[in-house]
């Protein structure tokens, strides 16, 4: 019998798709905001050094109790009908509160979207939404000092949500001094929120590139050094994940991210 080692999980959840034939004399159309939320979340598995599967949630709503989500490590949130399904939120909820990931892309998510899920952690402002064409990201490093990350220009524009923080925190990643993600501890679990749209997270592979690790996916987009490091703080903590104050024990939910 083959035996192959169980590896973290990871879930999409995209609004519905309308197929659409070719039509004779019109240019191919860029790749939809679904395509791209694929592309995410494989790019994200990759830096992470995981395999291919990205698990799509098809269903028009999601399980209603928490144990159903307990083969999942990261939830992606792309696409805002959850905000119809109140019954699976709460288990979504109950299941981030016990040590889950959660991964909102705010440029397809409205807050208000996500806001049961949060609680008391919802402390933040959407500003407006604009689409940038060139833009740099900096990146707080160590001390008091930063760094910049290349250049990045863009035929189509990427679509970024300027978001306000609560005026003491500190962000890690910014664009102009917004962020281009931030984090909220919620129970056992954490969310994270992107304000960049996907394009912005990866490029596309070329010759001088390594080769992608995926077989059904040769050409995938390369990580940028941006996903690699949000990828990074999905890992697990050293010792363990302290339980926040009222929670007596941490859930044993398995080996979750």
């Amino acid at each position: 019998m083959t035996y192959k080692q169980r590896e973290p999980s990871t879930a999409l959840l995209l609004d519905e798709e309308v197929s659409e034939g070719p039509v004779f004399g019109r240019l191919p159309r860029p790749e939809s905001r679904e395509d791209e939320s694929r592309h995410f979340a494989r790019t994200f598995r990759h830096a992470r050094e995981l395999s291919e599967t990205v698990h799509e949630v098809n269903a028009h709503f999601l399980p209603p109790t928490a144990e159903a989500f307990e083969g999942i490590d990261h939830m992606i949130l792309a696409s805002g009908r959850i905000a119809h399904d109140p019954v699976g939120m709460q288990a979504l909820r109950q299941w981030l509160q016990r040590g889950g990931k959660v991964l909102v892309m705010l440029d397809v998510v409205e807050p208000e979207v996500v806001a049961s899920l949060l609680g008391d952690a919802l402390d933040f402002q959407v500003v407006d939404r604009v689409g940038l064409t060139t833009f740099q990201i900096d990146a707080q490093a160590t001390g008091l000092h930063s760094a910049t990350l290349p250049v990045q220009k863009h035929e189509r524009p990427v679509e970024f949500v300027r978001v306000l923080l609560p005026p003491q925190e500190r962000v890690r990643h910014t664009i102009n001094g917004w962020p281009v993600w931030f984090s909220r501890q919620v129970g056992l679990g954490k969310v994270f929120f992107t304000t960049l749209g996907p394009r912005g997270w990866f490029g596309p592979r070329e010759a001088g590139d390594p080769p992608s690790r995926f077989e059904h996916f040769p050409s995938l987009p390369v990580s940028g050094e941006l996903l690699e490091r949000l990828a990074g703080e999905t890992a697990p903590a050293a010792g363990g994940t302290p339980s926040p104050p009222g929670l007596s024990a941490p859930f044993d939910g398995g080996d979750r991210l």
